[in-house]
């Protein structure tokens, strides 16, 4: 790859992966970021161009754009990001972009009737108007949305409204070794790809892996969903996002997730990251200790 790939969200879970990756790699890599100050000091980020690039302020878009020869193209999660994503989506079409690599969500959410999935739904209709030929990255949760258990591991109770249902959580690290394959080789099939870890894990499932890895009692504990919507506004949680955290639970409680699908392995050629071993790698933060 001899132009730019640009990465927005690129101090993000996937986009500083990624962006590391690629340099790691020999690949120019075009940062999107909206602070570079903050940016500049972030490790990740390293060896790649910096240019600004703010989701509220679409006249940065195009600098931040052109010559780039293609795009990982990620929106922050908010109630905008459908606005957001169509605007990035236009200038990238705009500005001749032909290989578009969009961050989107497992296809069974997608397919279910919650706010979530409708949203990623249209974003990835609508970049078919502006990308002949789009590649669409599904993955299931990431592993990296455990961190905030640290609070439930001390009390010693993870609780969850999922029921029975099972989630195949994913590596940041993977779903952007995926990325780099779809942003860097000509002959990478477009179209969507499921991405998941190698296992799929209920909420006692979670605990008891939690416990043995972690080496601390866990228990799991299902509550209602009303008891979890008690939880959200408590804590004032704005009532658009409660209500898609909310379906979200209700969809995996459906076992709507938890399918492998093996694709992470089948496109780098290597495995995933098992849980246990993402869990071990961040203990002294799940432990609180750092």
């Amino acid at each position: 790859m001899t132009t730019p790939a640009l990465v927005t969200c690129a101090t993000g879970k996937t986009g500083g992966h990624l962006v590391r990756q690629l340099v790691a790699a020999g690949h120019p890599v075009r940062a999107a970021v909206r602070d570079l100050e903050r940016a500049a000091q972030d490790p990740r980020l390293a060896g790649a161009e910096l240019v600004e690039f703010d989701f509220d302020r679409p006249e940065t878009f195009g600098p931040a754009i052109s010559g780039c020869g293609a795009a990982f193209a990620a929106v922050p999660f908010g109630r905008a990001m459908h606005d957001q994503g169509v605007a990035l989506h236009e200038a990238l079409g705009l500005s001749g972009v032909e290989r578009i690599v969009r961050l989107s969500v497992l296809s069974a959410f997608i397919d279910d009737a919650i706010d979530l999935g409708r949203w990623h739904r249209d974003l990835d209709e609508d970049l078919f108007q502006h990308c002949e030929a789009p590649i669409f990255l599904r993955p299931e949760a990431f592993m990296q949305n455990l961190l905030g258990m640290a609070p439930a591991i001390k009390k010693g109770v993870l609780q969850a409204a999922t029921g029975e249902g099972k989630t195949a959580y994913v590596a940041a690290e993977d779903v952007a070794r995926v990325a780099v394959k779809a942003l860097t080789e000509v002959d990478f099939k477009p179209g969507a790809y499921d991405l998941t870890g190698p296992e799929a894990y209920s909420l006692e499932g979670l605990a008891q892996l939690v416990s043995e890895v972690l080496g601390v009692p866990l228990r799991s504990e299902t509550v209602s969903i009303r008891a979890l919507e008690a939880k959200y506004k408590k804590i004032r949680t704005a009532d658009w996002l409660m209500r898609s955290m909310v379906e979200l639970a209700e969809a995996t409680a459906a076992d709507v997730g938890g399918r492998v699908t093996g694709i992470v392995e089948r496109v780098t050629g290597e495995p995933p990251m098992h849980l246990a071993d993402f869990l071990a790698e961040h203990r002294n933060v799940l432990l609180g200790q750092a």
